[in-house]
């Protein structure tokens, strides 16, 4: 995906949209607001001037604009679409359905990306059978007892 996006993605970004939630993209925060076809739309403010400024300054060609659909009813991201400001061939949407009540937060358990980059467009689909929260979760495997860790190698180093 950071490939494809030409953006490096951490953990927090990937569990954000894993999970239907915003992540904290832009530095300042600002958003327009609006409404289109019932849902709520927030989007990156300022975008008409950053469009003018690209115009007047070609080296930069790599500035995000992100769009976020919610729903009115419940507030949950239904939609979002980054993508670059001059670079409308580049782009991540990310579609979110059949949200489920999990101890009283809503979890969507359909989703849907969709990754455009011009050379390419990758499609996935996510369906979630179980959802599980604030539950310690065990994974099963075993460490070898030959197994020294790196910060004890160092230490013999």
């Amino acid at each position: 995906m950071n490939r494809l996006l030409n953006k490096a993605l951490d953990f927090d970004m990937v569990q954000a949209f894993l999970l239907g939630n915003d992540f904290s993209f832009y530095e300042n925060g600002k958003f327009r607001a609006g409404i289109e076809n019932g849902l709520y739309k927030l989007s990156t403010a300022e975008r008409h001037k950053l469009k003018k400024y690209l115009r007047q300054n070609d080296s930069i060609d790599n500035i995000p604009i992100q769009h976020i659909w919610l729903d009115p009813n419940n507030f949950k991201i239904n939609q979002v679409v980054i993508k670059e400001i001059e670079r409308d061939s580049r782009k991540f949407e990310a579609n979110y359905s059949e949200f489920e009540d999990i101890n009283g937060q809503l979890f969507p358990t359909k989703l849907s990306f969709a990754i455009e980059t011009g050379e390419s467009n990758v499609s996935i689909k996510v369906s979630y059978s179980k959802i599980v929260i604030n539950q310690h979760q065990n994974f099963p495997f075993r460490i070898p007892e030959s197994y020294k860790s790196i910060p004890e190698i160092i230490k013999h180093k």
